[in-house]
């Protein structure tokens, strides 16, 4: 994180409860195939590198933006 704070939680649904805060200086890696929802409730700038190649599959069709 370079600035600000992310929420990152583990799981298939939303649950606000799994909620974990990543601060700005801290690093998170989330391994392919694991589902994860995340939130933000301020300005969030964040780096992200990825090793190819790269899907996103949404859990829920309704949270599919390409829908």
């Amino acid at each position: 994180m370079l600035s600000g704070t992310l929420l990152v939680g583990w799981g298939e649904l939303w649950d606000p409860t799994k909620l974990r805060a990543v601060r700005a200086g801290e690093e998170i890696v989330i391994p392919a195939g694991v589902a994860h929802f995340s939130a933000a409730r301020e300005e969030t700038v964040m780096k992200v590198r990825i090793a190819g190649p790269y899907d996103i599959e949404y859990v829920l069709d309704g949270d599919d933006p390409r829908r």
